[in-house]
């Protein structure tokens, strides 16, 4: 499935020449085009589109270890009642890729429920690339697969409606690579300002996430709300008092 987000280059011509590589594996390509929306916009346009048992994503700049999923689908094959598993993951600068230079892993990968270590970012070592869900699990979570859109990304919608109460195991090896660049959209916030902003995109995406999570009770969302509130003020307070 290739959602073109009103791309200007050459992408979809490309994308156009692997059309009879995909028949030849008896793969069908589906192309779906869109104006110019962010990577939220399209990730919503293709989940209409998924047919498969599993769901995985990855930010388009880093790369999938060769046995990265069939780790994580063993996994999940192997314990029917977990709904989903996450993986370590290495951390490579662009100029140096062969060599890892940080790795992302569970500081408690005992722990089945994450939705807390996401939401405030205690133990939430990678938003993306390490995830493998059942897709039964995930329209369960979110019957409409409708993400909230923001510029601000699409991983906080993806993930925290199937983690509130989604049971998720832990595979203690590499699935996925993360290549670091320097002005990267995830890394180029560096001005007091901009980075106040990114927090404001947070903060609204998790904010209006949560009308699509069917929580317990009011009380326990508004107490969510809460805090989540709480935690970017803090974050921007601190911000604003950086040297």
């Amino acid at each position: 499935i290739m959602v073109n987000d009103g791309s200007t280059d050459n992408g979809e011509n490309i994308v156009d020449s692997y059309e009879e590589k995909f028949a030849n594996m008896n793969m069908k390509l589906i192309k779906v085009s869109q104006k110019n929306e962010g990577q939220a916009s399209a990730c919503n346009n293709g989940l209409k589109y998924v047919t498969g048992k599993y769901l995985y994503w990855q930010d388009a700049d880093d790369v999938l270890e060769l046995d990265g999923i069939e780790k994580l689908h063993n996994y999940l094959v192997e314990h029917e009642d977990f709904q989903m598993v996450r993986g370590k993951v290495s951390f490579r600068k662009e100029e140096s890729f062969d060599e890892i230079y940080s790795v992302g892993q569970s500081l408690n990968p005992e722990n089945t429920n994450i939705f807390d270590n996401y939401l405030f970012e205690n133990d939430s070592y990678c938003f993306c690339g390490i995830f493998l869900v059942r897709m039964d699990w995930f329209d369960k979570c979110n019957p409409k697969r409708e993400l909230y859109i923001s510029r601000g990304g699409q991983n906080y919608q993806l993930l925290l409606p199937i983690a509130y109460k989604g049971k998720c195991g832990y595979v203690d090896e590499f699935i996925y690579k993360v290549r670091v660049v320097a002005n990267s959209h995830s890394h180029s916030v560096t001005e007091k300002e901009a980075k106040i902003k990114r927090c404001d995109l947070h903060e609204d995406i998790i904010l209006n996430t949560f009308e699509l999570i069917n929580f317990d009770s009011e009380e326990i969302k508004n107490n969510y709300i809460e805090r989540i509130r709480k935690k970017y003020i803090d974050r921007k307070d601190k911000i604003r008092n950086e040297q």
